[in-house]
């Protein structure tokens, strides 16, 4: 059996009355519920203010 380590940067613009800390908690739990992986953990968070800019890609 193989073992793989993935570390993933997520950038996600949210409205500001909605809890930064609480999303990221939603993204962990729903990383290991869709993947059925032995563990997801959050190892740092940053949440900061933002100004929406015209020039971002839209996905």
């Amino acid at each position: 059996m193989k073992k793989t380590q993935l570390y993933l940067k997520v950038e996600c613009e949210h409205e500001s009355d909605r809890d930064g800390q609480r999303l990221t908690q939603e993204i962990v739990r729903a990383i290991g519920r869709i993947y059925g992986v032995r563990l997801a953990e959050l190892q740092n968070s940053i949440t900061e203010d933002v100004e929406p800019s015209a020039e971002e890609d839209d996905f």
